[in-house]
């Protein structure tokens, strides 16, 4: 794991100036290299986790001197592929998985994407075709931004590294922040600075300084709603679960391995404890395992239930109590960790596990993140199946949907829906149907983000508290995660697909990876396997799961592994004192007395925003939210860009 960037010019006879990788030292404390080849500039920040030795230093370059690759991740796969590669008469001279990527890389070309099972993005330099590409793994684990001006190219793991590479001054971009304002991220392939923007999950793109227009333009070699092109031989309902436990135990028995020691994030809830209980049996060794809890130990918090498996199991826990007292003295270094604008409460239980398996010398952590998502954890992402299905954009662009959209009558739908006298079954295709009338999702494209109650309730609060309409809208926001099936049979694999390209990618993994790396600790994800996702996806085509309890494939796989208690407890999510942690952020930001980028680049007036900030003090819900999230923009950009 660590942290790559450089510089290609877009005249070959133009040097490249030398980049200077220490700006990314905590994604790589174990040492830093660089390499200025005519046009090309690379450097990197290294955390050894294989092969620990200074011949797995990079950059790396192919033995005749062609190839420059710099490379941030880990590929699980890496022994495998090396037997093969070595049958291709590469002779290796380290034993890291980077210089399988670049024997990969050399001997496949861009296939070798296809065939890496892990997570990475990478910088690869052909010398003599006088070519770069660039590349991220499937799931968008390990980030990669770029900026070009037609002179130059620019990428970095970081926005911090790449702020000290733009020539021009950094400027917030107003479609990014009114996404962020309504979602509490920034959705990719945009970033919070105009210009800068990461390239997608999953694709390659390639820069030829000699070729015709300069334009990156990603190619897709994976998505989660693609045909896996596997066909399972136990397709029956009873054998789904089985073939998940197979699948997950051998993407933690790949992720195990390591030079440096491994330890476990542990919640306590379904995904995390599956996870562990694996790791456990195919460690070999007693792992270390880490949880978080808070003061006094209220209902929410799940330290009890960690502590009970880890001594099932054969773990041994550390408990980590949160300080609600110095959440407000954290606030900006967090927001520096996490390099970019999230605005997810749970970021502060996040960054609590690695810095204490930091401080304990453990490097890596495996992590539950993305059981939710592969699994239908969320109940919303299930009604948003469901929505579509009964609701074909034909029938929202048709007479009859513009006559209830148009009359109020949804209003009168949400209040019948949260009456309480209405029966529950009746109430929740009551709130299905209101949400199908949003206004907000063009009427030729799947209702998803906008019929959330999140996204509503901030459009909401936007209109209330004044914001000019051009500013508040949201049209173009929902565009960035658009699909337009109305195919009954592909809607479910379409809505994981926007779930994967938003939530997962630009805040989940955003959470997991630079919260990590902050600290030089690598964050490893199971149940982000692609062989596992490919696997489930293939059952799914022939056994749909959205309309079972969440998470029903993966509670059946890990029956007789996990106790009853862990099986049958309902999902709590993330539940510490909202409110008030909220309510610290607008202190800090009343306190500093910060003008706030927002109103100095003219994204909001600056008589709104004060509003904003008053009305979240004074109460308490959507107004709040809204306010907690200007003041994480505006104070995310003093501690990371300005």
């Amino acid at each position: 794991m660590c942290g790559i960037m450089g510089r290609l010019m877009r005249d070959p006879a133009e040097m490249a100036r030398s980049v200077d990788p220490s700006v990314l030292g905590h994604r790589g404390p174990d040492g830093t290299g660089t390499l200025s080849s005519g046009p090309i500039s690379l450097g990197h920040s290294r955390l050894s986790i294989i092969d620990l030795s200074s011949a797995a230093s990079q950059p790396m370059t192919s033995p005749n001197g062609r190839h420059h690759l710099v490379f941030n991740g880990e590929i699980y796969n890496y022994r495998e592929l090396r037997r093969e590669l070595e049958r291709g008469k590469w002779e290796f001279r380290t034993n890291s998985d980077t210089e399988v990527v670049l024997a990969a890389l050399v001997l496949w070309r861009t296939d070798a994407f296809c065939r890496f099972a892990g997570m990475f993005a990478l910088a690869w330099w052909d010398v003599d075709q006088n070519r770069l590409i660039l590349a991220r793994d499937r799931c968008g684990e390990k980030p990669l931004l770029y900026w070009q001006d037609g002179r130059e190219l620019l990428f970095a793991s970081e926005m911090k590294a790449m702020i000290t590479l733009i020539p021009s001054r950094p400027e917030p971009d107003p479609v990014a922040y009114r996404a962020f304002l309504h979602l509490q991220y920034v959705p990719e392939p945009m970033t919070a600075v105009r210009g800068v923007r990461k390239l997608p999950a999953g694709t390659w793109t390639a820069v030829e300084p000699s070729g015709g227009e300069w334009e990156l333009l990603p190619c897709r070699y994976w998505a989660v709603d693609q045909d896996p092109g596997i066909c399972p031989t136990e397709l029956g309902a009873a054998g789904a679960p089985v073939l998940i436990r197979d699948g997950l135990r051998t993407a933690v028995r790949r992720m195990l391995h390591s030079d440096v020691p491994v330890g476990i994030a542990l919640s306590g809830g379904l995904d995390s404890s599956a996870v562990a209980a694996i790791a456990a049996q195919e460690s070999g060794i007693r792992l270390r395992a880490f949880s978080v809890g808070y003061p006094g130990r209220p209902p929410y918090d799940e330290r009890d239930a960690a502590r009970g498996l880890a001594s099932q199991i054969g773990l041994d826990l550390e408990e980590i109590e949160l300080d609600l007292n110095a959440v407000e003295d954290g606030i900006p270094r967090l927001l520096r960790d996490l390099d970019e604008p999230v605005a997810d409460i749970a970021a502060f239980a996040h960054a609590a596990v690695p810095r204490v398996a930091a401080a304990r010398g453990v490097k890596v952590l495996l992590s539950g993140i993305g059981g939710d998502e592969v699994f239908w954890g969320y109940p919303w992402v299930s009604r948003q199946v469901r929505l579509n299905q009964r609701s074909s954009p034909s029938w929202r662009r048709s007479r009859w949907w513009t006559t209830f959209a148009g009359r109020g009558i949804k209003g009168l739908l949400d209040r019948c829906a949260d009456s309480g006298r209405v029966p529950m079954s009746l109430s929740a295709w009551v709130s299905e149907f209101s949400a199908s009338l949003d206004g907000y999702t063009p009427t030729d494209l799947m209702s998803f983000l906008g019929s959330t109650r999140d996204f509503r309730a901030t459009a909401d609060a936007l209109a209330c508290l004044g914001l000019d309409a051009a500013v508040a809208k949201s049209a173009d926001v929902l565009l960035l995660s658009a699909a337009d099936t109305c195919v009954s049979d592909r809607v479910p694999a379409a809505i994981m697909r926007m779930l994967f390209d938003t939530w997962l990618a630009s805040n989940c993994l955003v959470l997991s990876d630079r919260l990590g790396m902050a600290v030089g600790v690598e964050t490893r994800l199971p149940l982000l396997d692609g062989s596992l996702i490919d696997l489930v996806m293939a059952l799914r085509r022939r056994i749909p799961d959205h309309g079972l309890k969440p998470k029903a494939w993966l509670r059946e796989s890990m029956s007789g592994i996990l106790p009853p208690s862990v099986l049958n407890r309902p999902k709590r999510g993330f539940q510490p004192p909202v409110t008030e942690w909220m309510r610290q952020y607008l202190r800090l930001e009343r306190d500093n007395g910060q003008r706030g980028i927002a109103v100095a680049a003219g994204l909001v007036p600056a008589h709104w925003r004060r509003h904003v900030a008053a009305a979240g003090r004074e109460h308490g819900g959507s107004r709040l939210l809204l306010a907690y999230k200007c003041a994480i923009f505006d104070l995310w950009w003093s501690s990371v860009v300005a």
